[in-house]
Formats: structure tokens, sequence, C-alpha cells
């Protein structure tokens, strides 16, 4: 059998309103997946820093839960993104200045995203009886 996982994957941030930006003038984070032991510490991180279990939705936290998750966990972000189109800022500028502090939280929840596993993958990964 046969099995394709993609490694690394497009995202287009909504950030500092990247979306409304003509298609040729948006940013894109190119992603890698997470390996295990860096996937358990950002989700360890994200439960300690926002008292939640999983990925929120980056917008619903405060600036407080935003700063701790960055000091916790921003470091590990340029390891596993490369950005295409940033003018004038770095990855490293991400986890290490404030005004980018939002966008390496997102992108810290799209990591956590793509390194899971899907419900499919899951279902996909039981013993068949027979």
């Amino acid at each position: 059998m046969k099995a394709c996982i993609s490694r690394v994957q497009d995202y287009k941030p909504k950030w500092n309103g990247n979306l409304d930006l003509p298609e040729d003038q948006q940013l894109t984070a190119k992603c890698s997946v997470f390996e295990t032991g860096d996937l358990f510490d950002v989700l360890e991180a994200i439960s300690k820093e926002t008292g939640t279990e999983g990925v929120v939705d980056s917008d619903k936290l405060d600036v407080k839960q935003i700063r701790k998750l960055v000091k916790s966990a921003g470091a590990i972000v340029p390891k596993y993104v490369t950005l295409v189109g940033a003018e004038d800022f770095s990855i490293d500028d991400v986890s290490k200045l404030s005004p980018y502090f939002s966008l390496c939280v997102e992108l810290l929840f799209q990591l956590v995203t793509i390194s899971q596993p899907t419900e499919q993958d899951v279902k996909n990964s039981k013993p068949q009886p027979g």
C-alpha cells in the first residue's frame, strides 16, 4: 500500500488583512509537519498558556495569552515555517518582535493542525477484522 503524507503545506494567514490583498501580494507560509516531540511540546504550551485542550481560534486569545504562548513556544516557528511574500520582515522576526506575535500564534496553531492525524487517519489505522 502506498501512503501519501504531505510534509509541507502552503498556508495563507489571516493576519493583518492578508486575505483581503490581491492574491499576488498575499503572504504565504510554507508549513512543515512537526516532529512528534515538538508537537507534544507545543500542545503542552498551548494547554498551559491558554487553559484549553488543543487548538482554539487564535483570534479569541487575549494579549496576555498570546505573549505567554509566544514566549513558551514561539521560538520553534522558524524551524517549521518559511515565509513567501514577506516584505521587510523575516520568519525570525515573527517569534522575536511583538508586532508579529499574533502571526506567530496563528502559525503555531496551523502547524499543530497539519501535524495531528485526522479522524480519517485514525479510522484507517484501526486493524480491520478478518
